[in-house]
């Protein structure tokens, strides 16, 4: 089962938290090592450059630069679909159509255009299906 991941699951799962991580990194940790081992794991470039903004100024504490390259050239041995104009302008039409934010509209294009089944985010509605496409909140159970 391919699935998409976005910004926030990357973030907990490739934090600096030490041995008393949250339940949340511990939570995303094991998704994305189930979805790594079965090379299943998608992202966009999108969700490679918020990492990169997020993890070096919001992590607790936050990622050095060596980390962050790690980690990045880690995440690009999966699917990594690109941001091009046909997406962009998809996402546009998303926006109209669902009244999502046009960065949250960009994740469910590319999630569709990727042809994954499920969109793991904790920041859009879970539940809810764009065609093929399934959000899930993996903190919900």
């Amino acid at each position: 089962m391919a699935a998409f991941v976005d910004t926030n699951i990357l973030v907990y799962a490739l934090s600096n938290a030490n041995q008393g991580e949250t339940e949340k990194v511990a939570i995303t940790r094991r998704l994305v090592n189930e979805l790594s081992e079965r090379d299943d794991l998608i992202i966009s470039a999108q969700v490679l450059s918020e990492f990169v903004s997020v993890s070096t100024k919001k992590g607790k504490p936050p990622l050095s630069e060596v980390e962050v390259s790690r980690a990045v050239a880690e995440l690009c041995q999966y699917t990594v679909i690109p941001i091009n104009a046909p997406l962009v302008q998809l996402a546009l039409q998303r926006v109209e159509q669902s009244h999502l934010s046009y960065w949250d509209a960009l994740i469910v294009e590319a999630g569709i255009r990727s042809d994954a089944t499920v969109l793991y985010t904790e920041d859009m509605h879970p539940g809810t299906r764009y065609g093929a496409l399934e959000l899930r909140n993996p903190f919900l159970g």
